[in-house]
């Protein structure tokens, strides 16, 4: 018998001086030694032999035989085929891979003792199968047109704990099943990168449908497609932080957020609780109530990043009551992109804050700079914003266009109204959410960029700062229902181009003094007791200009204070048409500005204008009916070409500081708008 043995590896080994490689097959794993590499195989007491180091039984082997095949020492091949799944292992892994296989459900343990990288290459397709893998090492695995679906756990599971390259190639889907104690279809214990240019798709019938312990980063050689296809509760759960540099994510029905990334717990872990985008495009529609696009618990940044264009589409359900597009646990930092981001649900009263609570399609729990960017950003439910950010909102550059159109949004725990209309004075703040193009808690600083904002909705202001104004360069367009642009503390306008239109309420609204310091403005508020311009005068404050082109128009107006204004104004009340042109002409002729009225109003309106062309003690006349030409901004020329003056409607004979009245009130109209732009709720 020995002998028999002896001379069939003698034959062996012979063959393999032409050959390849010899395969010793045991059950639905194949070893692979390459004839290069095998050299003496050695035989002992008649029951194993030991090949590369592996020993092998061979009562337990199959078949061993030889063909032409190359074998690549660093890869392991899995082939799934209905209910079997057969795997391919290099001689030179052997001796380090404990490999077991039951029907489609494939298990690999790495040994410690080897430092090197494995392949893991998986094929094929099994509606009963699974891949798990586990080690002290770095591995890759490539996907390469597998079909997975695992009834009773995830369909791949890798528990190394290390760095995880996952290579997607071809057409690839994963199911897991919807019982069991699995995070997700798709898990990874340890660092994954995603690189390759196919295509997965996702179910989680369980949680998730991606789940990582540690980071995951889809990487600049990633220009694949991951598709969410439905998931039970996050799409993406991510611990640490989620990196994307290119490639496109989809997600159609997750149950819960779409990306949601937690902190670890370990402080010295690199960029904590973090989302960071560089490039590709994500489109991420959800609909669980709550349900956040893409959310982080600490810093969130998204940028272009070396010509890899970022574009973001996110909605939300109209059952994702209170649900965010974007939401940062601190900060928000963006500095590029394209964003299409829409939020349907209405607000719901936050049982752990006591408070009643809106949707939102940018949220920072902390402070939210933007100098760049393309947005859309529109909210249609109760109480919805635009931006709330509960720090300080910093703009210096990007394009935006907001639009609400959604009520107030009343609760107070036991009763919900999702279009109150009654007075808030008297009604706590917990229990409201306003609808706001821009809801800030802390200052606003406007520096650059070009702004659009619209606001339909009962008490829905355009922007708001719960602390101080600055508008400092750019263009600001609001058209609002309640006050277009409020501060509850000074408002400084310091440059830029600014239209507002306030249809309930005042244009510019300051609960502080505001500071006219520079820019072109042209400010809308109601009739009276509304206000084009609106400082808090029952508090003690006022207008103060030093600089700047403003046409202020409504009911009433806050007046320029002699203390700090060095900038003399001219006031007109009257009544002027929609449509009607006025010319502001110097004694000698020349128009300083000119103006068209661009809406309408029932009865008198005050006019507050100034200009840095106006003198104190210089001489000055105002025509209604004027035929003025030239480039204006919203109907505000700074100066007009005048081909006709018109009609005198009065004339300054020596302008005061801080400012002068003309036409049939005097002095008068409201001053004052008294405080403007309650707390108006979350």
């Amino acid at each position: 018998m020995k002998k028999l043995i002896l001379l069939i590896f003698s034959l062996f080994s012979a063959t393999l001086m032409q050959a390849q490689t010899l395969k010793v097959a045991i059950g639905e794993v194949t070893y692979a030694i390459p004839a290069a590499e095998a050299g003496n195989m050695l035989y002992s007491s008649g029951s194993t032999v030991t090949i590369l180091n592996k020993t092998y039984t061979l009562s337990e082997i199959d078949s061993m035989y030889v063909d032409n095949s190359s074998v690549d020492d660093a890869a392991v091949n899995v082939t799934y085929s209905g209910s079997t799944a057969k795997v391919t292992i290099p001689g030179a892994l052997a001796q380090y891979l404990t490999v077991a296989t039951s029907g489609a459900h494939v298990s690999i343990m790495q040994s410690a003792s080897l430092a090197s990288e494995i392949n893991y290459t998986l094929t094929g397709s099994s509606t009963a199968g699974s891949f798990y893998m586990d080690g002290d090492y770095k591995a890759t695995l490539t996907l390469n047109n597998v079909s997975l679906t695992n009834p009773d756990s995830a369909a791949i599971n890798i528990e190394n704990g290390k760095r995880i390259a996952v290579d997607i190639e071809g057409t690839n889907a994963l199911v897991d099943g919807t019982s069991g104690s699995q995070k997700a279809c798709f898990m990874i214990n340890g660092h994954s990168e995603f690189t390759g240019s196919g295509t997965l798709a996702l179910t989680g019938k369980t949680k998730h449908a991606l789940w990582g312990d540690e980071y995951v980063q889809l990487k600049k050689t990633f220009t694949g497609t991951i598709t969410v296809v439905s998931s039970v509760k996050d799409g993406f759960s991510i611990n640490q932080y989620f990196k994307m540099n290119n490639g496109t994510v989809i997600m159609t029905a997750p149950g819960d957020d779409g990306i949601q990334v937690e902190t670890t717990g370990e402080a010295t872990d690199a960029n904590n609780g973090q989302i960071m985008i560089n490039g590709g495009t994500l489109n991420i529609n959800v609909a669980a109530d709550g349900a956040k696009g893409i959310r982080c618990d600490s810093l969130m940044t998204i940028t272009d990043d070396d010509g890899y264009h970022t574009t973001i589409n996110i909605t939300t359900a109209t059952t994702a009551y209170a649900g965010k597009g974007l939401k940062s646990g601190t900060d928000m930092n963006i500095t590029g992109g394209t964003f299409t981001i829409t939020t349907n649900g209405k607000g719901e009263w936050d049982s752990d804050d006591k408070a009643a609570s809106a949707c939102a399609a940018l949220k920072a729990d902390r402070n939210m700079t933007i100098s760049g960017g393309t947005f859309t950003l529109t909210a249609t439910g109760s109480g919805g914003k635009g931006i709330n950010a509960d720090g300080v909102l910093t703009i210096s550059g990007g394009t935006m266009t907001i639009k609400t159109t959604g009520g107030l949004y009343y609760n107070n725990g036991t009763t919900e109204n999702t279009n109150y209309t009654g007075n808030t004075d008297n009604v706590s703040s917990s229990y409201t959410s306003s609808p706001k193009g821009m809801k800030v808690d802390g200052n606003v600083i406007i520096s650059g960029g070009t702004i659009s904002v619209k606001t339909s909705g009962y008490n829905a202001e355009g922007i708001e700062s719960k602390a101080e104004l600055y508008i400092k360069d750019g263009t600001v367009e609001v058209e609002a229902y309640d006050d277009a642009i409020n501060s509850s503390s000074n408002m400084y306008i310091q440059g830029g181009k600014i239209y507002v239109s306030a249809t309930n309420n005042d244009g510019l609204d300051a609960n502080g003094n505001m500071y006219i310091q520079g820019g072109t403005v042209v400010a809308y508020g109601t009739t009276s007791p509304e206000c084009g311009i609106d400082a808090n005068e029952e508090g003690g404050y006022s207008v103060k200009i030093t600089g700047g082109t403003l046409i202020g128009i409504g009911g009433g107006t806050s007046y320029p204070n002699s203390s700090g204004t060095t900038q003399p104004s001219i006031a007109y009340s009257g009544t002027v048409s929609s449509g009607t042109s006025i010319a502001l002409n110097g004694s000698d002729g020349t128009n300083v500005l000119g103006f068209t009225m661009g809406r309408s109003y029932s009865g008198s309106v005050v006019i507050l204008m100034t200009s840095p062309s106006l003198t104190a003690g210089s001489s000055y006349t105002l025509y209604t009916g004027s035929t003025i030409s030239g480039d204006s901004w919203h109907g505000l020329y700074a100066p007009a070409t005048v081909s006709s003056t018109g009609t005198s409607a009065g004339t300054v004979s020596s302008l005061s500081s801080p400012y002068s009245s003309i036409g049939t009130g005097g002095g008068g109209g409201q001053p004052g708008g008294g405080p403007g732009g309650g707390p108006g709720g979350r």
